[in-house]
């Protein structure tokens, strides 16, 4: 009887629940991108289908060179994300459906999981309520949720996890949140953090318990080792036996330093706190701003060491030393690997989303313990808070692309380079400025042409930024090895502007010397032929 009454008081929060879960319904309906996919889909695509088609997790080179492979082993990204896709590709769905599915069932399972995950932790429905809204209408969520890409999925299988060590105190609970645990990091390599977290709450849980409870510690231990290994072991001795190396990630050196990464950091987490990017601007690009959010964070951690720790209940404590321990691990990590990777983009709100919902918890948590007056202020800052949120969610210019013609540019490109690109034969050696884009709609190897400089003449590095279009033509033909080749360029990517085409008859005319045949040459597009 009495869990029925309980029940009966919870089918508020369950309502509001499902009140988000419809709003980010509604937001990816209406705010969905043309083409929800980008670059990294292209890889987790060609990857997932191989398996499917050939039994392999093979991938297309990035670059125009080597010529004479067509597909190497991806060092890049995990193989967790290409295994689901190829899994439920087993029933006839084309894993760029189902890419796009599993993160739009992410996002709507995420406020369900995040409140199940720390309600009994929290301790306050009410609270609990609030880090789920101010976790999934953050504007991180919101701006990626709509994309074809492992993100929001991952940050689903880490709360899961978290929920499942938090919620399920026994060795299946362990268990199960190694499992989560190991998957989540054959999708995404940044949840090493989770992995980490998981080593130091266990060492927090032994060092925090009875003597005589040890023991209890141990099984679960070993159990979560148990889960992790189950899943990861397979990967990390597969990356080994591929690469000779567990984590074979590697890329181009940073050109950006640790400092300037720091605050860009800063700037892209408390933009999605607090939903306002002046606020994120000043903070983290300026003295004061700086100083203002190091003081609290210190005031935080000391307010919990001499005062919150002791006001705390067992599993509130829990809740807060592992989302502390994720969040700065997890921070650490993009930090560290942006500091020491060149990577496509600098740290943005797709980078950070991933530990706001475990900041909340701490911070929420803290709140708890404060007197009433500072309570009420800071229920003043949260309603603030969700006032920002509905702003920047209703706003649509937050979820359409930089480039006002990028949909329009990459409309053309299809139309216009599909009968050229998508009609080919497997042996034609494939290579355009969106190649990501024929990959992903036709399937086929197309390889990535990029820093082009269209204004005529040699360059200093004939396949890096600033080559030419003759540089990269024999580049290419010196490394396909006699195979025939088809090229399309088209603006809005990579150098190729508008204004940029056509090109002018003396360049057709040294195209033409080194044996290429001008197919098509138009305002919206340039192809070549290359025959054999």
């Amino acid at each position: 009887m009495r869990e029925l009454i309980l029940s009966q008081t919870q089918k508020s929060s369950y309502w509001l629940l499902l009140a988000i879960s419809l709003l980010i319904s509604a937001h990816l309906y209406f705010h969905a991108p043309i083409f929800p996919y980008s670059p990294d889909s292209a890889s987790y695509l060609e990857r997932a289908r191989n398996l499917k088609s050939a039994g392999n997790l093979l991938d297309i080179p990035y670059g125009i060179i080597p010529g004479d492979v067509d597909q190497i082993e991806n060092h890049l990204f995990p193989v967790g994300y290409p295994l689901v896709l190829a899994a439920i590709s087993m029933f006839g769905v084309d894993p760029k459906y189902s890419s796009l599915a599993i993160g739009n069932l992410s996002s709507l399972l995420l406020p369900f999981m995040l409140f199940w995950a720390f309600r009994r932790s929290v301790g306050n429905d009410s609270m609990v309520l609030a880090i789920v809204c101010l976790s999934v209408l953050a504007p991180g969520l919101l701006v990626n949720a709509p994309y074809a890409l492992t993100d929001v999925f991952s940050l689903l299988l880490v709360v899961g996890a978290v929920g499942c060590l938090l919620r399920l105190e026994s060795a299946a609970g362990w268990f199960l949140a190694g499992i989560l645990a190991g998957v989540a990091y054959s999708v995404r390599n940044a949840n090493l953090a989770l992995l980490a977290a998981l080593a130091v709450y266990a060492c927090y849980c032994w060092k925090s318990s009875r003597q005589a409870e040890r023991h209890v510690v141990m099984r679960r231990t070993l159990a979560g080792v148990c889960g992790v290994s189950l899943v990861a072991l397979p990967m990390l001795l597969r990356n080994f036996w591929v690469f000779g190396a567990m984590n074979p990630y590697q890329m181009e050196p940073s050109t950006i330093g640790l400092v300037e990464n720091i605050r860009t950091y800063v700037e892209a987490m408390v933009t999605d706190v607090t939903a306002c990017k002046e606020c994120a601007r000043f903070i983290a690009w300026s003295i004061p701003g700086l100083l203002a959010i190091f003081l609290a964070f210190l005031s935080a951690l000391f307010w919990l060491y001499r005062f919150g720790w002791q006001l705390m209940g067992n599993s509130q404590r829990n809740a807060v030393f592992f989302a502390g321990v994720y969040f700065a691990l997890g921070s650490s990590i993009v930090i560290l690997a942006r500091t020491r990777y060149q990577w496509g983009e600098p740290i943005n709100l797709r980078h950070v989303f991933q530990y706001t919902p475990f900041l909340l918890v701490t911070l929420l948590c803290i709140i708890q313990h404060l007197s009433c007056r500072v309570q009420k202020l800071f229920t003043a800052v949260l309603l603030g808070l969700c006032v920002f949120r509905a702003a920047y969610g209703i706003d649509a210019a937050n979820f359409v692309s930089k480039n006002p013609h990028f949909y329009s540019n990459l409309q053309n490109a299809l139309s216009s380079g599909q009968p050229h690109l998508c009609s080919a034969k497997p042996d034609v050696f494939l290579a355009s400025n969106w190649a990501y884009l024929f990959r992903i709609e036709c399937g086929v190897r197309a390889r990535e042409i990029e820093g082009l400089d269209m204004r005529e003449g040699g360059a200093a590095n004939p396949v890096g930024p600033g080559a030419s279009l003759m540089d990269i033509v024999l580049t290419i033909r010196s490394n396909v090895q006699k195979r025939p080749v088809r090229v399309g360029l088209f603006p809005g990517r990579f150098g190729v502007d508008e204004g940029d085409l056509p090109i002018s008859n003396s360049l057709q005319h040294e195209l033409s010397q080194e044996g290429w045949v001008v197919v098509q040459n138009a305002p919206n597009s340039l192809l070549l032929e290359l025959p054999q």
